[in-house]
């Protein structure tokens, strides 16, 4: 069965106990779906943000900004990647491996927007970055399993008043994304070593 929103809501109103589900997060006749709509989106990046789980990691070159004129701390200012969630790093190209982490700051371009952009004086930045994933389908099974746990606990507040509850579930939801991101921790690992030849240990 295909994963959606709906489907995630759904399991959360059953972990949480609920009996009924929803069919649709946008049912404005449906007073659980309505409150499952206000949350939802909140819930899911909160938790995409907080770690950077491979199924949500980009890597980039950062697009420079001519208009910020104002900006003079750093040498370059470069546009916010518009489904960015949290910048991990600012490096240069070919020094991912060396762990080169680049000094940046994320600033707001003025104060009645929202607008973000990236100082950092490198002149051609390149930025691995937590993306805004929205369809349920990309998301890694145990994320999504997590995102329903959190949501239950948020859900058994919303939906009762039940903090006790909550406590309960939002204990559940702590052990499973332990786990979760050490699975993803280990899905693939690689040393970051100086180059040898093939033929360096056979001499």
């Amino acid at each position: 069965m295909a994963r959606t929103d709906v489907s995630i809501v759904n399991i959360a109103l059953s972990r949480m106990g609920s009996s009924t589900i929803i069919t649709s997060l946008s049912d404005t006749t449906d007073t659980q779906a309505i409150q499952a709509n206000l949350i939802y989106e909140e819930t899911r990046d909160a938790l995409l943000r907080e770690y950077p789980w491979r199924f949500a990691t980009r890597h980039i070159r950062l697009e420079l900004n001519y208009a910020d004129l104002d900006q003079s701390e750093y040498t370059y200012s470069y546009c916010y990647p518009e489904d960015c969630l949290r910048i991990l790093r600012v490096y240069i190209e070919g020094e991912e491996q060396k762990d080169g982490r680049a000094e940046h700051e994320v600033y707001s371009i003025d104060t009645y927007t929202d607008v973000r952009m990236i100082g950092t004086d490198i002149e051609y930045a390149y930025a691995d970055y937590i993306a805004r994933i929205t369809d349920p389908e990309l998301f890694d099974p145990n994320f999504a399993s997590c995102l329903a746990w959190r949501l239950a606990a948020e859900f058994a507040v919303v939906f009762s008043r039940d903090f006790t509850r909550r406590n309960e579930l939002y204990r559940v939801y702590e052990m499973e994304i332990e786990k979760a991101r050490a699975l993803d921790m280990s899905e693939g690992y690689k040393r970051i070593r100086n180059k040898r030849s093939k033929y360096a240990s056979a001499r």
